[in-house]
């Protein structure tokens, strides 16, 4: 094609080479964006649904930016950018003003981790509440099966209690003591554990004294707390049905869960004539159900705890410490921690606070129905929020990396736009450079054929 008004347009070669080099950036870059976007988007959902939910939000952000940037294109053409952004200097001559896709993308940048920041805050508040729920469900469901232990061996020692040959034996003691009847009622004893697979059981005297025992040596000790409660519980004829403490004058100084229940008398004399004691060493089933957890956490624990005094005493042992069951205390006065608020609230409580070791929490908590105990579920605030900061490390990871693929192909595709105006105007200058030395030659030519012309030339309005 002829050049018009003296301009010749780029060489073909040279616009096939810039356009090639452009659908190539931008395809590098879409590929990019595809891979490392799906690989964040499936390590934040880990589900199907999500994952696809997902896809569709940034497919369309995808289009909508490819969009923009293409109108972008179109609309700054090589003669538009050489023309439009041309302004004039102090001299007149036109000085080009080039827009900085640093900029834009640096502000595209900001923005976008602003918005995650945003998104964080959010996430962090519902997702702490969904742990709370969490937590309570599972508060509710280890406190369920505690009073149903409770309930099974209260109504387990109510019903030996009423056994006719035992009360028939501690009768007979009462009146007189005698090592056979003793024996017998150590027999009724042994069996009664081995059929209900207790660690002990003790049969009390009026006084609290100890006459019979069944079960390991070690755990048949008699403790003055558990002989005031025995003698109390005899002097109002009521069970006792949930009396956990600890007997320090023992080796290794266990935990006993004891179920006391007075033994009236053979005809139903209004003063009992013994009790007995079913034993269970809490550090068994009992501990195991309070600390075992559904599934895998590094700092999630249950914790069992009940008012003492001005003090909340802890009766389970704790996670992060050993033997600690009955030997910690905490004063009822910092009302920041965890344990002070449950023992203080009305009823079941989901909360934010500090635990013994003054990491922050997240808690629930409830009474246990028939006794001073409160039962505590909690877990680590930095555990809690740990996958929501992976998240949103995950995503400013993204964002940066697709914002830096983004400039940098973007940069590249208009460097080459500017070496295409760059072309077109140094194909615009020797265009003009050859019109001007064709016009210089053209009058050289009628400048000689006036002066050496030997006719006589005249010229005529």
């Amino acid at each position: 094609m002829a050049p018009r008004d003296g301009l010749a347009p780029a060489p073909i070669v040279v616009r096939r080479r810039g356009a090639r080099r452009i659908a190539g950036a931008y395809l590098l870059f879409a590929l990019a964006w595809i891979v490392i976007s799906d690989l964040a988007l499936l390590e934040l959902t880990k589900d199907i649904p999500g994952f696809a939910g997902g896809s569709l939000v940034k497919g369309g952000a995808f289009v909508l930016a490819a969009t923009a940037f293409l109108y972008f294109l179109v609309s700054r053409n090589p003669h538009s950018v050489a023309k439009a952004g041309a302004l004039p200097d102090d001299t007149g001559a036109p000085r080009r003003v080039r827009l900085n896709p640093a900029i834009v993308f640096g502000v595209i940048a900001v923005l976008a981790i602003a918005l995650v920041i945003a998104m964080f805050s959010h996430e962090s508040g519902r997702h702490r509440e969904h742990v709370r729920k969490e937590l309570n469900a599972i508060l509710e469901l280890k406190a369920d099966q505690i009073e149903l232990l409770l309930t099974q061996r209260q109504a387990t020692a109510r019903s030996y209690s009423r056994s006719r040959g035992l009360r028939d034996d501690m009768t007979s003691l009462a009146r007189r003591p005698d090592p056979k009847v003793v024996h017998g009622v150590a027999r009724r004893i042994e069996d009664l554990r081995r059929d209900l697979e207790l660690d002990a059981v003790l049969v009390l005297g009026p006084a609290g004294q100890l006459v019979a025992a069944a079960g390991p040596e070690e755990l048949r000790g008699l403790s003055p707390e558990l002989t005031a409660e025995a003698v109390r519980s005899m002097a109002s004829s009521a069970p006792v049905s949930h009396f956990l403490h600890r007997d320090t004058r023992l080796p290794a100084a266990p935990v006993f869960l004891d179920y006391i229940t007075p033994l009236a008398g053979a005809s139903n004399q209004s003063m009992p004539v013994g009790a007995i004691v079913l034993r269970e060493n809490a550090r068994g089933r009992f501990f195991r159900l309070i600390q075992n957890w559904p599934f895998d956490s590094a700092t999630a624990e249950t914790l069992l705890v009940r008012r003492d005094g001005d003090e909340v005493l802890y009766l389970s042992e704790v996670r992060h410490a050993a033997d600690t069951a009955f030997r910690i205390r905490q004063p009822l006065s910092e009302i920041y921690l965890i344990v002070v608020r449950a023992v203080n609230a009305a009823g079941s409580l989901l909360m934010d606070g500090t635990d013994y070791r003054g990491a922050s929490v997240v808690a629930a908590s409830r009474q246990i129905a028939g006794t001073e105990w409160f039962l505590i579920a909690k877990v680590d605030r930095d555990e809690v929020l740990a996958p929501v900061r992976r998240s949103a490390v995950i995503w400013l990871l993204s964002i940066l990396c697709m914002t830096l693929l983004a400039a940098v192909g973007i940069g590249f595709i208009w460097r080459q736009q500017l070496r295409l105006v760059a072309a077109g105007e140094i194909m615009e200058a020797a265009a003009r450079e050859r019109a001007e030395v064709r016009l210089s030659a053209a009058e050289e030519r009628y400048r000689a054929l006036f002066e050496r012309s030997l006719d006589c030339v005249f010229l005529a309005d």
